[in-house]
């Protein structure tokens, strides 16, 4: 009985090649994909970015997303809310955790490094911000990428604050308890008596 079940195994596998229960197997995807967020699949492909050029918001959007970033949303910072002191796009993003806001900041800053890029490579760039910080930016070019976790960016808002700069009243506020929180000395007598 045994004998027969194995001859007939070698028979399908080795001499037919046709295996009946392969039908009845999941479909397994084909290799270089990844699984996206909510079970959508995301193509995995390894040069987002072409050598030598500033990378556009397009293709940093389509890396952030092979790393897995949530809620991404591009503004362009001159024409929609007219910000000339900002960099053109910003990008901001939600990740899952500290590390993983950590992991696409790294990955990123490797991927735009193996650009080889001349302007880039001479200034010093950089994460702002350290491994379990809520806030990351990477700041190249054009292009400004704020990753917060959840809750940072929703208590932050940023895409808010940048689309409902302050006042020039709210702005003299702010500069007046600037300079008057400065103008203080160190050791000041106390006037209690």
């Amino acid at each position: 009985m045994k004998k027969n079940r194995f001859y007939f195994i070698i028979l399908i596998f080795i001499i037919i090649r046709d295996d009946p229960y392969a039908n009845k197997l999941v479909n397994r995807p084909e290799k270089g994909v990844v699984w996206g967020l909510g079970g959508q699949l995301l193509k995995q492909q390894k040069n987002f970015f072409k050598k030598g050029e500033y990378p556009n918001p397009e293709a940093v959007i389509a890396f952030l997303e092979l790393e897995q970033a949530k809620d991404i949303t591009c503004i362009d910072l001159l024409e929609e809310c007219n910000r000339t002191d900002l960099p053109r796009y910003g990008i901001i993003l939600s990740s899952y955790s500290c590390r993983h806001n950590y992991r696409i900041a790294s990955n990123l800053l490797k991927a735009i490094r193996e650009l080889d890029i001349p302007h880039l490579q001479q200034r010093s760039f950089k994460i702002s911000g350290r491994k379990d910080d809520e806030w990351l930016l990477l700041d190249f070019g054009d292009v400004a990428v704020h990753m917060f976790v959840e809750e940072a960016r929703d208590e932050i808002d940023l895409e808010w604050r940048w689309r409902n700069p302050p006042t020039p009243e709210e702005q003299e506020e702010f500069e007046k308890i600037q300079n008057n929180k400065f103008r203080k000395q160190f050791f000041e007598p106390i006037d209690d008596y």
